[in-house]
């Protein structure tokens, strides 16, 4: 479940007891699916049906499944995913924000070394030199993306998973992608977003809770969307400068603080950076659809 502090656990139970959603729809780490499984399971009236969007399939053990579908990227998505280049806009005009740089080069070079990202890692703290760590660096992802080419099941996967918990239906789709991409950097951004739009063209009364991934781009997609089928967004995250202000200008929903109490688990969950620049000021933002 979305770790919040107790003021907006309580904002967003009453939201669901209001709406009685059939269906949740959840973007969020898969360490966090058990979590939202049993918070949903113990709601009055527990929803219909759960799709949660996730980097890699769960351990399906304790659920009853159906059918499991799993398939590495196609080299050509791989090879789109280490050479695109960033349209990153996320810098503001508060200095605290200048930290916010582009990740994309970090995870294009992870996803180009591939299995041999560890050996790099191993490398990398044990020698000083420059010029050999970059030398190094460039073999494993020249090395990375020729055995990813030969061997398929070294690249990253995509799956799904269609399950049932006590009454349920579960839906489970991974993408293999980054869960720290705030501004929609990746070439897996824009299949993440055709993916939620064509999943809201088929639901009814749902809630969505929105925890990773660029949030700001899903929400304009969400509110686009005219069918009416979208009941409430739940959102956490969006307090850095470009994302709040794009949200902000939709002129729909609201953000909610933390509770005084909150400081010290903020501080398990955020940086301090993350803390100044108005992680607990704008701890959820919440939309919900007038009748």
């Amino acid at each position: 479940m979305l770790r919040l502090s107790s003021n907006n656990r309580k904002k967003v139970l009453k939201t669901l007891k209001q709406i009685s959603p059939e269906e949740f729809v959840v973007l969020d780490r898969v360490s966090r699916f058990y979590g939202y499984l049993e918070y949903m399971l113990a709601l009055d009236e527990p929803p219909k049906r759960l799709f949660f969007l996730t980097e890699t399939l769960p351990d399906c053990g304790n659920l009853n499944v159906e059918n499991v579908s799993e398939k590495p990227w196609a080299y050509k998505e791989l090879f789109s995913f280490c050479t695109i280049k960033s349209g990153f806009e996320g810098r503001g005009h508060n200095p605290l924000y200048e930290k916010d740089v582009s990740r994309l080069s970090e995870w294009q070079a992870q996803y180009m070394m591939g299995p041999l990202r560890r050996v790099y890692d191993f490398v990398h703290v044990r020698v000083k030199s420059v010029c050999l760590l970059k030398f190094f660096s460039f073999l494993c992802r020249l090395l990375g993306l020729f055995l990813q080419l030969i061997c398929p099941y070294l690249r990253p996967k995509k799956g799904v998973v269609h399950a049932s918990k006590s009454g349920v239906e579960i839906t489970i789709l991974s993408n293999g992608a980054p869960t720290r991409d705030h501004y929609g950097e990746t070439s897996t951004s824009a299949e993440l977003l055709t993916t939620l739009s064509d999943l809201s063209a088929n639901i009814k009364n749902a809630v969505f809770f929105l925890a990773i991934g660029p949030k700001h781009k899903i929400i304009h997609k969400l509110i686009d969307i005219p069918n009416g089928n979208i009941k409430a967004i739940f959102a956490t995250g969006i307090y850095r400068t470009e994302p709040k202000r794009i949200v902000g200008d939709l002129n729909v929903g609201k953000f909610y603080a933390g509770d005084d109490n909150l400081d010290q688990m903020m501080k398990n969950i955020y940086t301090e950076h993350c803390l100044e620049i108005g992680a607990g000021e704008n701890e959820i933002w919440i939309y919900r659809k007038e009748e």
